[in-house]
């Protein structure tokens, strides 16, 4: 997949009497390694999405026109640099701006909703696979306000309103770090569709299949993601468990965990999460989601801090997490202090209660794995997981296919360790 990238935060400027935006943008991989290269001219548009005087709900979508015409991504390009009239944008009323959010795009090949992107994961042998493009959002500011941050959007199956997505920031830039990734945004869309339009029971992945039990039942919940990132994975969750959850169901607790460098972005993710949800009236249940800092130095030593030694993780999850392969080890004696934890909660549950351990004790931990291999040398992962103890319950490949390059996959496994 190519992610349309703001490489430098959005100027306005004048041109006679027209206001400008100045735009400054790449199409490339997730890690930034490799850029579009199509074999033909893909075109790129540019529109705003303007709230609706009529309904406040609904948004009104207005083309921008360019100074210089068709704007073309063309292979060998590395950048692209286009200006875009804005001068009715500037006639809004002044607490209308805040509002008003612009997006780049392609007239094919877009990565707008989740349905898009499973698709391509499930070509057939005689298709010919095509790559996808995922879309990127700005929200205009004042003049003298520079943008920070993009955002994504993945707009979820199984619904009519244009509204219903997952949104969430990225920083602008150059860097890779706090961006989505392909391993969690497939992850994410793999778990999402499978809620929300479930496959039939002969067809769907026995993974799946057991994520969609764990979280369909009415007791409360507790998720555990190491390596959040920016949240796509486990703040994606968060949007969709609500679904899957009917009442009488309790509380879902969903804790993101990654380096004190992820903090702020996370967090803000989180309310943005939080401000989307207390906009839908829902009467399923809550979900609860937290954020705690997690060094795996520390975590192999079992040295938690309050969240996570204070729960018990019915399920753990990691995306985009084994391309350092220095740091697998840290990983993998991280899960197993985790699952020692558990089995501690689980004791002390016992004792407290006077009775032996039943089968409704959590006797083990399981841990849903997301990645996308990009080097022969993560594979030390999972002889790391056998000599630890964990067993691989179930594994799914999905096809990523990529334009102009040859088509990469994602692999979801699921591992188990008893107590």
């Amino acid at each position: 997949m190519h992610y349309i990238r703001l490489l430098k935060s959005p100027t306005q400027s004048r041109s006679g009497k027209k206001h400008m935006l100045d735009l400054v943008f790449t199409i490339t991989t997730d890690l930034g390694d490799s850029f579009l290269y199509p074999d033909e001219p893909i075109n790129l548009t540019i529109h705003a999405e303007i709230p609706s005087d009529s309904d406040s709900k609904k948004k009104d979508l207005v083309d921008l026109s360019l100074r210089t015409g068709k704007l073309q991504w063309r292979s060998g390009m590395r950048v692209a640099k286009p200006s875009v009239d804005i001068s009715r944008l500037m006639q809004l009323p002044s607490n209308s701006k805040s509002k008003v959010s612009i997006c780049i795009s392609t007239e094919s090949f877009s990565a707008r909703s989740v349905s898009d992107i499973l698709a391509t994961t499930a070509v057939s042998e005689e298709e010919e696979p095509a790559g996808q493009i995922m879309p990127v959002w700005i929200t205009l500011g004042h003049a003298e306000a520079e943008v920070e941050v993009s955002t994504r959007r993945l707009y979820l199956p199984g619904t009519s309103e244009q509204e219903d997505y997952v949104e969430l920031e990225e920083e602008i830039g150059e860097s890779i770090a706090r961006h989505i990734w392909d391993a969690g945004v497939i992850a994410f869309c793999a778990i999402a569709e499978s809620w929300i339009l479930p496959m039939p029971t002969d067809t769907e992945p026995s993974g799946l299949k057991s994520l969609k039990k764990l979280f369909a039942g009415p007791k409360p919940i507790n998720v555990l993601e190491l390596g959040c990132g920016v949240g796509i994975l486990g703040g994606g969750l968060s949007a969709v468990i609500p679904r899957m959850r009917p009442p009488p169901s309790r509380r879902c607790t969903i804790l993101m965990t990654d380096l004190e460098g992820a903090e702020s972005r996370t967090r803000s993710n989180m309310s943005r999460l939080l401000q989307a949800r207390r906009a839908k009236s829902s009467s399923s249940p809550p979900v609860k989601l937290l954020y705690e800092n997690l060094d795996w130095e520390q975590g192999r030593k079992g040295e938690f801090d309050f969240e996570t030694q204070n729960h018990r993780w019915d399920l753990v999850m990691l995306s985009d997490c084994t391309y350092n392969v220095d740091m697998l080890p840290a990983l993998v004696e991280t899960l197993s202090a985790l699952h020692t934890s558990n089995m501690a909660h689980a004791a002390a549950s016992s004792s407290s209660s006077g009775e032996a351990s039943s089968g409704e004790q959590l006797l083990s931990t399981k841990v849903f794995l997301a990645t996308k291999p990009r080097h022969a040398s993560e594979e030390a992962l999972f002889d790391l997981l056998s000599q630890e103890g964990w067993t691989e319950l179930h594994r799914q490949t999905l096809p990523l296919p990529v334009l102009g390059a040859e088509t990469q996959s994602v692999e979801l496994y699921l591992y188990e360790k008893l107590q």
